[in-house]
C-alpha cells in the first residue's frame, strides 16, 4: 500500500528511493503474500493454493478456462504478477506440493512418488 512504502526508503549516491512492490528480502513477505493471495482467491470453486503456487481445474477444457480467466482477472485488479516461465497452464499434470498431480477421465490421481 501507498503508505507502506515509506518503511522500504533507502539512500544511495545517486538518491532516496522506496520499493513500489514488496521485495522478497523482506522477512515477512511470503507471509504478506500468501495471506494477499488467500483474500484474492478465497471464495473460488477449483482453485486451491499453497505459498506462491495457485492449482486451477475444470472437468472439461471450458471450465477450466473459465476458472483461470476469473482467477487472471482477479490477479491483475489486485496488481499481482506472475512469472510466465513459471507458470503451467492447461496442462493435465502438475508437481504440487512435492507431488506429481494429474487429472484424467475427470479425476486427481497423486503420484505416491515425491518429485
Amino acid at each position: 500500500s501507498e503508505q507502506c512504502r515509506d518503511l522500504t526508503t533507502f539512500l544511495s549516491p545517486f538518491g532516496r528511493f522506496r520499493c513500489t512492490r514488496l521485495p522478497f528480502g523482506v522477512s515477512s513477505a511470503p507471509e504478506h503474500f500468501h495471506k494477499r493471495i488467500a483474500v484474492i482467491l478465497a471464495d473460488l470453486p477449483n482453485v486451491i493454493h499453497h505459498m506462491d503456487d495457485i492449482l486451477i481445474w475444470g472437468s472439461s477444457r471450458k471450465e477450466h478456462d473459465q476458472h483461470l480467466k476469473i482467477v487472471l482477472d482477479r490477479l491483475r485488479k489486485a496488481k499481482v504478477t506472475l512469472n510466465e516461465e513459471k507458470s503451467d497452464i492447461c496442462t493435465t499434470s502438475v508437481k504440487f506440493l512435492g507431488h506429481m498431480l494429474s487429472f484424467l477421465n475427470n479425476d486427481f490421481k497423486l503420484s505416491n512418488d515425491f518429485c
